[in-house]
């Protein structure tokens, strides 16, 4: 079967083969979103806390998303510095 993107002949086995793959790290970071988002649902009632000076009540679902997003943000502001020290390392 000729591939229309390239013009290659490629085999009739390979045919799907060379989409983008998941890797482990994106597997096991869905599952964490799936179970962040499963929490998040689960829990409607009115949480109370309190953030510096200031009593805060919103639904927790909103709190944990609010965190999780935070988690993830942070998570991925150090993984660029990782990244660019691994690459000024070599």
């Amino acid at each position: 079967m000729a591939d229309d993107r390239s013009g290659e002949v490629r085999r009739a086995d390979d045919i799907g083969r060379g989409g983008p793959k998941l890797s482990a790290r994106h597997i096991v970071a869905l599952i964490l979103v799936v179970l962040v988002v499963i929490v998040a649902v689960q829990n409607f009632e009115d949480a109370r806390f309190d953030v510096l000076f200031w009593d805060v009540t919103m639904p927790l679902f909103v709190l944990i998303v609010v965190v999780g997003a935070i988690g993830f943000g942070v998570g991925w502001l150090l993984r660029g510095r990782k990244a660019r020290r691994d690459r000024d390392d070599d």
